[in-house]
C-alpha cells in the first residue's frame, strides 16, 4: 500500500490517471514531462486521488530511469496533506486576528532593538495614519510618531523592557522541590 491506498499495480495498469484527479492532469502532465527532461526533480503540492476517494497533497521527487529498454519516471510520493491542512489553518488564523484587531482598533508590533526594525501589524499603520506600501517601520520612525514630550520616557521605557526580555532569556530560573533521603525537604536553584 501507498499514499495512494492502492498498490503500485493500479498506476501501471490504469495509468496516473486514476491516481489524479482529470481536471489537474494537464499540470501534473507538465511536471511529469519536466522530470522526464530532467528540468524538475520535484513536482510539489500534487493532487492525488486515493482509492478510498480521499484526497491528498503530496510532493513527488522523481527522475527519468530506462527499464527494460523503456524509458520511465520513477517517483517518491512525500505526503503533503497535514503540513498543507496546518498551513491553511494558520493562514484562517490570521486573517481571524487581522478581524479582530480591526474591529477592536488594536494592533501588536515587534521590536529588534539592536538593528532598530520594527514589524507592524496591519492594524497598528491605520492606527498611526500611514500607508504600509510608502511607510517602512523602524524604532526611530515610531518615536517620532510619539508626542515630543513624551518621547523620552516611551524610548526608556520601552528599551528597559527589551533588556529586561533578553535577560529573561539568557537566564531562567527553575526552582526544583528535593527531598533528602532522610525526608526533609530543600530547593534548589537550576540555571537553565
Amino acid at each position: 500500500m501507498s499514499t495512494a491506498g492502492c498498490h503500485c499495480r493500479r498506476i501501471t495498469d490504469d495509468g496516473v490517471e486514476s491516481i489524479h484527479p482529470v481536471s489537474a492532469l494537464p499540470e501534473i502532465s507538465a511536471k511529469f514531462a519536466a522530470i522526464a527532461r530532467g528540468e524538475l526533480f520535484v513536482a510539489e503540492d500534487v493532487p492525488l486521488l486515493r482509492k478510498d476517494g480521499g484526497l491528498r497533497q503530496v510532493d513527488i521527487s522523481g527522475s527519468a530511469v530506462v527499464i527494460n529498454g523503456r524509458l520511465c519516471n520513477v517517483g517518491v510520493f512525500h505526503d503533503i496533506t497535514g503540513r498543507k491542512l496546518a498551513e491553511q489553518a494558520s493562514r484562517a488564523s490570521e486573517l481571524r486576528l487581522k478581524e479582530a484587531q480591526r474591529i477592536a482598533k488594536v494592533g501588536n508590533w515587534e521590536l529588534d532593538l539592536p538593528n532598530g526594525r520594527l514589524l507592524w501589524s496591519d492594524e497598528v499603520f491605520h492606527i498611526f495614519g500611514v500607508d504600509q506600501n510608502l511607510f517602512a517601520p523602524s524604532y526611530e520612525a515610531f518615536l517620532n510618531a510619539i508626542h515630543p514630550d513624551d518621547r523620552d520616557a516611551v524610548d526608556k521605557a520601552t528599551t528597559i523592557r527589551w533588556l529586561c526580555i533578553r535577560l529573561m532569556k539568557l537566564l531562567t530560573v527553575c526552582f526544583c522541590p528535593m527531598v533528602a533521603s532522610n525526608g526533609s525537604m530543600s530547593a534548589a536553584d537550576v540555571l537553565r
